[in-house]
């Protein structure tokens, strides 16, 4: 038994070893890695991941898409990642991606599976943005899961989420602003010196809610 190799680029190698036919699907499964250098040190990385797959060391795993998803949610939690990153990902693993996805077995998922499921999201009204969410969760697991060798081909790489198309932002006019301030100082004289503030400076959020009052009768607002 012995390996391919193909170049993708300059001094790296892809090499592909045959596995034999999967047990669950009859089809033949192929271990994938990627590996630097020359062609010399691809070719020995072939034979050697040629010997390990020959003694059984690389045997397709089975399980479905949610054993997936949990395997990786506790890989992240060794990567130290933010717990909003964390908490993000859960929302998007159970209540999106699950109750679609989850009974699906993980060798079986197809591209046409994956656009099924954005395409229903879409017609439940969420937003493009928010489907790209759950693309983005699931492309990064899958990934994760090629990198374990779980999987020989990774749907998400065909697969045709939503494009990401930014809600155009529409600025008040001038006159709209002035109104505004006019309507403010009627009820909230001090919010509207800080809507005068903001579109007279173009001050961020963050900078806007770091402004205090100074201590003279001026009422002129300072930095903190």
């Amino acid at each position: 038994m012995s390996g391919s190799i193909r170049e993708k680029g300059p001094n790296r190698w892809q090499i592909r070893v045959s596995g034999g036919r999967d047990p669950g699907t009859g089809r033949y499964r192929y271990v994938h890695k990627t590996v630097e250098g020359s062609k010399r040190v691809a070719q020995r990385a072939a034979d050697e991941l040629a010997t390990e797959v020959q003694h059984g060391m690389h045997q397709a795993a089975r399980g479905t898409m949610a054993d997936l998803l949990e395997k990786w949610m506790l890989h992240l939690e060794t990567q130290d990642r933010a717990p909003s990153t964390m908490i993000r990902y859960r929302s998007a693993i159970d209540v999106r991606i699950m109750p679609a996805l989850g009974s699906i077995e993980l060798t079986e998922l197809t591209a046409a599976d994956l656009d099924a499921f954005y395409g229903a999201l879409l017609k439940q009204g969420l937003h493009p943005l928010s489907v790209r969410k759950c693309h983005a969760v699931l492309s990064a697991a899958l990934h994760q899961a090629e990198k374990w060798g779980l999987i020989d081909r990774n749907p998400i790489v065909r697969s045709s989420p939503p494009p990401a198309r930014q809600r155009e932002i529409v600025p008040p006019t001038i006159d709209e602003v002035r109104q505004l301030i006019v309507e403010c100082e009627r009820f909230n004289p001090d919010l509207a010196r800080l809507f005068t503030v903001a579109a007279t400076t173009g001050c961020r959020r963050g900078e806007l809610c770091g402004l205090q009052w100074g201590t003279s009768t001026s009422r002129t607002p300072r930095w903190s």
